[in-house]
């Protein structure tokens, strides 16, 4: 790619992306920052459950594990009666390893009755679980982008993203939380959001819905790809 590089016009999903994108190909024709846009599915106006979720892969990426910790610590106290469901599925040999490591780590900690594997879930029953849940744990080692957290956002469920994701418009818009990725600061963040009164937690949600629509959704962001390919030449 580097001997054609001038004549390549790169899109990046976020400015951590573009330096990327810099660093290895200096002397590209452009670099264009555009977040991925998402077609505002039917919202689920369902009554919420007492459950935490993840939703993605089931990747040493991710980050499970950790999630599983800070849910073991929380549910000692504040989280007594809550689930924690874990979305999605290993399809690699390397993913499969770690999928019964979790389980062991489920099992290990004694939450056998409150940690479920749903294995992976599409369309609206992806989206009605999401619209039932407090809100949604994405503790990831490395995410470019972060797709689940658009899902989640358009269901007004807040999301807990760790700092080794580009999500900290999360925190600047008040739409959920940017926390570093080790068991201590999630189990941190999750006492915070499980212990906020009602108005809080509802503030919480409009400030999700708002942020995906004015910042994500096709609606109101294809101008930006159009800005995009008028500017080609």
């Amino acid at each position: 790619i580097k001997l054609f590089q001038r004549k390549i016009n790169f899109h990046a999903t976020n400015s951590y992306e573009n330096e990327l994108i810099k660093i290895s190909f200096p002397y590209s024709k452009s670099i264009t920052t555009i977040p991925n846009l998402i077609r505002m599915p039917k919202f689920f106006n369902l009554k919420l459950k007492k459950q935490i979720i993840f939703l993605g892969r089931i990747n040493p990426i991710k980050n499970i594990h950790l999630l599983i910790e800070a849910f073991s610590i929380v549910s000692q106290s504040i989280a007594s009666d809550y689930e924690l469901k874990i979305i999605g599925e290993a399809s690699l040999d390397y993913e499969k390893d770690y999928f019964n490591r979790l389980k062991v780590l489920v099992e290990n900690k004694s939450l056998n009755n409150r940690v479920h594997f749903l294995g992976p879930k599409y369309n609206d029953e992806k989206f009605k679980i999401i619209a039932q849940s407090y809100c949604l744990v994405l503790p990831s080692k490395s995410e470019n982008f972060g797709n689940v957290v658009l899902e989640a956002l358009t269901q007004k469920t807040p999301v807990i993203a760790s700092e080794n994701t580009p999500w900290k418009v999360l925190k600047n818009k008040n739409a959920g939380y940017w926390v570093k990725p080790d068991a201590i600061s999630l189990a941190n963040v999750l006492k915070t959001i499980l212990s906020l009164d009602k108005s809080s937690y509802i503030k919480l949600q409009e400030n999700s819905y708002k942020l995906v629509f004015e910042k994500f959704s096709y609606t109101n962001n294809l101008s930006l790809w159009k800005r995009f390919y008028n500017n080609l030449n």
